[in-house]
């Protein structure tokens, strides 16, 4: 499925190369890098306020298409098979949204504040140009974390 997915991904010409789509906040890169038989494909993902829920849409694709290739490598059924139960198969959206949803929360976790700690500090009159560009950064992500949770409790209804 690598191999398929990196074909169907205009640009992925070489293993371990990647692939900027024309969002340039989303790319391929097979993987590991340097091997002539990538056995995986990353996505990675800039996710962006003004895009999230189209990216969302991007990613549980991405993690549809892992869902039935690790069927399939595990002797479940052909490829062609597989995609066509798992167009079939509601409950796969679910999964797909539940592990993109775990997987948001383990990155957001990985901040030592909270949103609202830091929109309270960044509201304080004072502080450093520097300290305040910082923390606008910071409240910039969370907010796309917050965004991305939402859309997704959304979609789960």
């Amino acid at each position: 499925l690598a191999d398929r997915l990196s074909k169907v991904q205009a640009g992925v010409r070489t293993p371990g190369s990647a692939v900027v789509e024309e969002t340039k906040d989303e790319f391929l890169e097979t993987l590991p890098p340097g091997d002539t038989q990538p056995s995986e494909v990353c996505l990675h993902v800039r996710l962006t306020l003004g895009a999230v829920g189209e990216q969302i849409e991007r990613i549980l694709a991405f993690l549809r298409l892992d869902e039935i290739n690790r069927a399939a490598q595990a002797g479940q059924g052909s490829l062609d098979e597989l995609i066509a139960a798992s167009d079939a198969d509601s409950a796969s959206r679910r999964r797909n949204l539940e592990r993109l949803s775990r997987c948001l929360q383990s990155m957001s976790s990985q901040y030592e504040r909270s949103l609202v700690e830091d929109e309270e500090e960044l509201a304080r009159d004072g502080l450093p140009e520097r300290r305040c560009k910082a923390l606008r950064v910071l409240v910039g992500e969370k907010q796309v974390f917050q965004k991305a949770q939402e859309l997704i409790r959304q979609k789960q209804t």
